[in-house]
């Protein structure tokens, strides 16, 4: 990569054929990655401004081509897709990508991993911040995101959460053994995440504490923090465990919000590595009055500096690569899908859960704080509530009835294995799912639906 003071001169001599300036390690391809990594002032020379048009028709045409080599570029009309072109050194430990085209980090992968398929990367800050070919990040789901799940994600070329079982720490750490295992990484950084909420660590004497403890203690690659009241205290818990055991990275920090103000200070306190923005779609729980996620993530991005602000991922609603390419586009550097992975073999849901969401229907799901109430998991932060499947308890509750004689009846029906006296959590579109099938096959299908819409949104410019 040439530096900032090539000017972009040098490529007025050469005819930009396509073909050869994609191909690596070639004069073309090292003169056209040297001229798009200047274009801020190349523009205002008079060398550059012949070659420019043709510059961003070509860096339009070759946006997810395998394997090559473009930079991020500012303010250039092409901003919102630049995200998806970058190929520079890891910005956790500075290396250099392989041949691949992959940056290694600290977390080794297996032999085998993405194995399966001949995947080109799609190239975001948060798929070099991962070191991971696909911009798909799985959801840590409480009772559905285990070891197998997220380490299935991760094979596939994601990046996978798991969500600690609350049933004692020991099955915490059959979970993580199970990751590893499947990774076959038996002693290094795992490279999976785990999603912490943080009231629940935040109850005195919690034994979440120890959870998070311990995934440090595993190395894992990443902490997601959701719905606390005092976020800044565990940022700094995980900082101070890095510092202390002298680790050569940092455990990179998810921070989940659901409004903009609760980005920008997120932004500013807590500086999060990896900001996730929860649209009102999304299943599970979130802020009850955010907005669409659209509109979330739209305003995310205009009320934080784009030069400093840390890679943006949208949750909520989110089911196929199409919709991960709208968000790419509009800015984002990725996607958070859950509901999606409930319908697999590794997901800790039972079989009567995955079968209620194969039977969803159109508005099958709805934003309450009933399902909490039914469940007794009360203590969730003011203004949290959860998107779940419809069920009648939460209809009539709705309706007026009276909250005990409900909460006796599901009760009732759910010792009964009644279907409708069951909470299954799920976002909007689970609808659209309709078949069980392997996380890592879903990843890679999401991957190829990406590149398909990412390359077909190309073509609107590339007649330019």
């Amino acid at each position: 990569m040439m530096g900032d003071e090539y000017d972009g001169g040098d490529a007025a001599e050469h005819e930009l054929d396509a073909e050869e300036i994609t191909s690596p390690n070639t004069d073309k391809h090292r003169v056209v990655c040297g001229a798009l990594e200047s274009l801020p002032r190349a523009r205002q020379t008079p060398q550059a401004q012949s070659i420019y048009s043709r510059l961003l028709r070509l860096f339009a045409v070759h946006l997810v081509t395998p394997g090559r080599v473009l930079s991020n570029v500012t303010e250039h009309p092409l901003k919102p897709w630049s995200a998806c072109v970058l190929h520079r050194p890891n910005v956790v430990t500075g290396k250099a990508p392989d041949s691949r085209g992959i940056t290694a980090n600290t977390h080794s992968r297996p032999a085998h991993y993405f194995s399966s398929t001949d995947m080109s990367t799609i190239y975001t800050s948060i798929t070099r911040l991962l070191s991971v070919r696909t911009p798909v990040v799985l959801a840590p789901m409480a009772g559905a995101s285990g070891g197998a799940l997220a380490s299935q994600v991760t094979l596939g070329g994601g990046f996978g959460f798991l969500a600690p079982t609350y049933d004692g720490s020991e099955k915490f750490r059959d979970q993580l053994r199970i990751a590893r295992s499947n990774l076959n990484i038996p002693a290094q950084g795992l490279p999976i995440g785990v999603g912490f909420l943080g009231w629940k660590l935040e109850t005195p004497d919690s034994p979440h504490v120890e959870l998070l403890k311990i995934a440090l203690e595993n190395q894992v690659q990443a902490i997601w923090l959701a719905c606390g009241n005092d976020t800044a205290r565990w940022v700094e818990y995980i900082r101070k465990h890095d510092k202390e055991t002298g680790k050569d990275r940092k455990t990179l920090i998810f921070i989940q919000v659901g409004t903009v103000d609760q980005a920008i200070t997120a932004v500013n306190e807590f500086k999060p590595d990896v900001l996730v923005a929860q649209g009102n779609e999304s299943g599970g729980h979130g802020i009850a009055a955010a907005p669409p996620l659209f509109t979330l993530v739209s305003q995310v991005l205009a009320a934080l500096p784009s030069g400093t602000a840390p890679p943006l991922l949208a949750a909520g609603g989110i089911i196929n690569g199409s919709q991960v390419a709208a968000y790419l586009t509009l800015g984002a550097s990725g996607a958070v899908l859950g509901t999606r992975f409930l319908l697999t073999p590794e997901t800790l849901y039972s079989e009567s859960r995955k079968q209620a969401l194969l039977a969803a229907k159109t508005n099958s799901t709805m934003r309450s704080g009933m399902f909490d109430v039914l469940n007794n998991t009360l203590g969730w932060p003011s203004g949290v509530d959860g998107r779940g499947l419809r069920i009648s308890a939460v209809e009539e509750a709705h309706a007026g009835a009276n909250i005990d004689e409900v909460k006796q009846k599901f009760a009732e029906g759910a010792k009964q294995g009644d279907p409708g006296s069951i909470v299954i959590y799920a976002g909007i579109g689970a609808e659209s799912i309709n078949e069980i099938k392997p996380a890592k096959d879903i990843v890679h299908e999401l991957h190829d639906d990406i590149i398909e819409r990412l390359k077909a949104s190309s073509t609107l410019l590339s007649q330019a």
